[in-house]
């Protein structure tokens, strides 16, 4: 049996920027700069989710509605 973290997603804000493309980084060879995360949040049709493992984000998703 494997013990896992309880996961909370929730939608991602502002603050959450530097996790989330650090995040970005270690996942792509072609990451997302910190500035186009901030251009991203500022898009009205853009959301983002993001998932927090014992308080630290462990995985986001961004999307367009």
């Amino acid at each position: 049996m494997h013990n896992f973290p309880d996961v909370i997603i929730r939608k991602a804000s502002i603050k959450d920027i530097a996790a989330i493309e650090q995040i970005e980084a270690k996942c792509f060879s072609e990451p997302w700069s910190l500035r186009a995360f901030y251009y991203y949040f500022q898009n009205e049709t853009a959301v983002c989710f993001a998932a927090e493992c014992d308080g630290v984000i462990c995985g986001y998703i961004c999307t367009y509605c």
